[in-house]
């Protein structure tokens, strides 16, 4: 997928005449102020998060998380690959959103649904250790898939 390009754009709704965007691939270098503190405040929240700031825009440049922009934030996608079954899965690694609790996600999984289809995937996957949203995925069709328990050794 190349860079900027729009993945779908919906018709004006006749009701509010507004445009509604899907996310595009953005370029990571150009928004890279902007985003930057997005994901330090996110590496902040999270002490159990292994990478860095840079990490994240090494991953990008280098091509291997994709970089999706809308409006109202930002998404890092990687691919997983089971390394028994061959099987892809697209995991949403970073989603921000610029103004917290529009649910965003809610809004915007269906695209991602569609993109991981169209490249072969089995499954859209998002990780967080915050537990309120998971009644919220679970509402919106979600499965619980996995718990991850840590003890330090």
């Amino acid at each position: 997928m190349e860079q900027g390009q729009v993945i779908g754009l919906h018709e004006p709704n006749t009701q509010s005449d507004e445009r509604v965007f899907e996310p595009v691939i953005g370029n990571i270098r150009e928004d890279w102020d902007r985003v930057r503190p997005y994901i330090q405040s996110l590496l902040d929240d999270c002490s159990n998060l292994s990478f860095r700031v840079e990490d994240v825009y090494a991953e990008v440049v280098a091509e291997h998380a994709v970089y999706w922009k809308a409006p109202e934030g930002f998404v890092v996608s990687t691919t997983e690959v089971d390394r028994f079954t061959g099987r892809k899965t697209f995991l949403v690694w970073i989603a921000c959103a610029y103004k917290k609790g529009d649910r965003n996600m809610l809004k915007y999984y269906p695209f991602f649904q569609s993109v991981a289809k169209q490249l072969g995937m089995e499954a859209l996957e998002v990780r967080t250790p915050h537990e309120a949203i998971q009644p919220i995925l679970l509402g919106a069709g979600w499965e619980l898939d996995t718990v991850v328990y840590r003890l330090e050794v």
